[in-house]
């Protein structure tokens, strides 16, 4: 479907517009050639493919050199980055039992000052029916 009267093409006067379905039948000629090529590609340079170095080790292409350097970088840097959490991680417990133990310790110093108090209070009151505040004490303090 080529149309035939004059037009603008490319900054031509006269020139005539290609059809659209010569277009497409080239590019889909052009996407199905660089297909073939590129499956062919990939399947010769597997491993047991056609094309192989001496001693049966597979040509992998010209690029994939800089591919497994980067590889192996972005491997290294994952492991770097790995210690690096993990240490953080460690250091992170690290305080997070150090504060725990800072809160414990304050609570049992007011827990049993509380409790300590209760009992003198009442041995206060009542004489001789309660438990002597250090008896208290060893019985029902926290450790």
């Amino acid at each position: 479907m080529n149309l035939d009267f004059l037009t603008y093409v490319n900054g031509r006067p006269g020139a005539q517009m290609p059809s659209v379905t010569d277009s497409v039948m080239q590019n889909s000629q052009n996407l199905i050639s660089g297909v073939d090529q590129y499956d062919m590609g990939v399947l010769s340079q597997m491993p047991g493919g056609n094309e192989s170095a001496g001693g049966g080790i597979p040509v992998w292409g010209q690029g994939n050199l800089a591919q497994t350097g980067l590889g192996a970088v972005n491997t290294l840097t994952n492991a770097w980055l790995g210690m690096r959490s993990l240490d953080m991680a460690k250091k992170n417990l690290a305080e997070n039992k150090r504060q725990f133990n800072l809160n414990f310790e304050s609570n049992k110093r007011l827990t049993n000052a509380r409790l300590r108090d209760r009992q003198k209070a009442r041995l206060a009151t009542g004489g001789g029916n309660y438990q002597s505040v250090g008896d208290y004490m060893n019985q029902n303090g926290v450790q």
